[in-house]
C-alpha cells in the first residue's frame, strides 16, 4: 500500500505560539525584511531575500531575552517552508501583550495590566518603560517621528515623546476606545458603536465627533475625506466626509461571512482581513471583490505588503502569503475569459435571431425531385 505524503502548504510561516498581533516592512510593499510579533511577546525578523530568521527576540519586563543565531527558513527559492521553532522563553511575569507597534529599530508593546514598553530591536534590551494607562493598553500607533500614541480601555489616550519615554499628554474620551486612525495631521478614533472623534494630532485638541447612526462600526480606514467602514453586518461601508460634516453613502462591500478584523489599501486595491479566516480583495474602481484567500485556519488579525507580497497573521498562529503580481495576471486572465465568453455568447445569438426561419437555398438549374402520387 503506498503511503501518501502529507501535503505542506508552501505559502505559510509558522513561527509563533499564540495570536500574531502584528506584522511590519520597514521597507514598504517592496522591502525585503517582514517583522512580526505575537501575543506571546515572540518578535521574529524575517530576511526575505536571504530566506532567514534574522533575528529572534523574546519580550520582557525583565530585560534581553533574545536568540541572535540566523536560521534558515526555506530550502526553496523564493517560496518558503513551514518552519516550527520552539519558544521556550517567556516573560517571567506570564502577562501577555495586548497591542504591538513596530518601527524600523524600535518595539513597542502594551500589556493587558496597562504598560508600556520600548524595546531595541536588535538588542532586545528595554529603551523606555511607560507607566500610566489603568487597564489593558488596545493599540500603539505612531503620530509623528517624535510621538507615538497608546489607547486603552481605561478611555485614555497618551501620548509619549520616544525621545525621553515622557507622557507628553492625556487625552480623556467619553467613551471605550475601539481604534485610533492616523491620517494627515488628524487623529480619527473611533469610540463606542458608531462615533468618530477628530482629534488634532499637533496640539491633541478634539476638533469634531462625528456619530454614525443605525449602524455598529468595528473597524475604520481613512484615507482623504473617505471613511471605510467595517461593520457588524459583515460589510465595508464606503462614505465621504463633505464640509458640513455630513457623510455621503457611497457605496458597500459585502461577500464576507463573518467580523472584519483589518483593512489597507494599495494600489486601488482594499484588502480586508476577517474572523471568516479569508483575505478578500476589492477592486474599489469597480466596486467589486475579484481575489479571495482562504488558506488560514482561524480568523485573520493583521495585514502587511512586503517583498511584493500580501502577507496575514491570524488567530491560528501562522502568518499566509500570496503574491501580489500572481493574483494580478489571475484577474486579468479571468477577465479575458469571461469577455470571450460573453463575445461568444452575444456570436451565438446573433446567429440564432439572423438565420431564425431560413431555408436553405436551391442550387440555380437544380429540378426539383418529382412528387410521388399515392395509388
Amino acid at each position: 500500500m503506498l503511503k501518501k505524503n502529507k501535503f505542506v502548504p508552501k505559502n505559510v510561516l509558522k513561527l509563533h505560539k499564540d495570536t500574531i498581533l502584528g506584522l511590519y516592512s520597514p521597507g514598504g510593499p517592496n522591502g525585503a525584511m517582514l517583522y512580526s510579533c505575537s501575543k506571546e511577546g515572540c518578535v521574529r525578523i524575517l530576511d526575505l531575500t536571504e530566506k532567514k530568521i534574522f533575528n529572534t527576540i523574546i519580550l520582557s519586563k525583565n530585560g534581553p531575552s533574545g536568540e541572535d543565531q540566523s536560521m534558515d527558513l526555506s530550502a526553496e527559492v523564493g517560496e518558503v517552508q513551514k518552519v516550527i521553532i520552539d519558544n521556550s522563553q517567556k516573560d517571567d511575569t506570564g502577562e501577555d501583550l495586548s497591542a504591538v507597534f513596530f518601527t524600523e529599530n524600535t518595539v513597542y508593546g502594551g500589556y493587558i495590566g496597562g504598560d508600556v514598553y520600548g524595546w531595541n530591536l536588535k538588542t532586545g534590551e528595554i529603551i523606555y518603560t511607560m507607566p500610566g494607562h489603568t487597564k489593558s493598553v488596545k493599540q500603539i500607533i505612531q503620530l509623528n517621528a517624535r510621538i507615538i500614541a497608546s489607547s486603552g480601555s481605561d478611555f485614555m489616550i497618551r501620548c509619549w515623546d520616544t525621545t525621553t519615554g515622557l507622557c507628553e499628554s492625556v487625552i480623556q474620551l467619553d467613551g471605550a476606545i475601539n481604534q485610533m486612525v492616523k491620517d494627515d495631521k488628524y487623529l480619527y478614533v473611533l469610540t463606542g458603536h458608531n462615533t468618530i472623534n477628530v482629534i488634532n494630532s499637533n496640539n491633541y485638541q478634539l476638533i469634531n465627533s462625528l456619530s454614525l447612526d443605525e449602524r455598529i462600526v468595528v473597524k475604520i480606514l481613512v484615507k482623504g475625506n473617505t471613511f471605510y467602514l467595517a461593520t457588524t453586518e459583515n460589510k465595508v461601508e464606503v462614505f465621504e466626509l463633505k464640509e458640513d460634516n455630513v457623510f455621503e453613502p457611497k457605496f458597500e462591500l459585502r461577500g464576507h461571512k463573518d467580523w472584519i478584523h483589518c483593512m489597507k489599501i494599495l494600489d486601488n486595491f482594499l484588502y480586508t482581513g476577517s474572523d471568516d479566516k479569508t483575505v478578500r480583495v476589492w477592486n474599489l474602481t469597480e466596486q467589486a471583490q475579484v481575489e479571495e484567500f482562504s488558506d488560514h485556519d482561524d480568523g485573520v488579525v493583521c495585514l502587511e505588503f512586503c517583498d511584493g507580497s500580501i502577507y496575514s497573521g491570524s488567530f491560528d498562529h501562522t502568518i499566509r502569503f500570496w503574491r501580489i503580481d500572481e493574483m494580478v495576471e489571475r484577474i486579468f486572465n479571468r477577465r479575458r475569459m469571461a469577455r470571450e465568453d460573453l463575445l461568444s455568447r452575444k456570436y451565438e445569438a446573433y446567429c440564432k435571431v439572423m438565420f431564425k426561419g431560413k431555408k436553405k437555398s436551391k442550387k440555380k438549374g437544380a429540378k426539383s425531385s418529382p412528387i410521388k402520387k399515392k395509388k
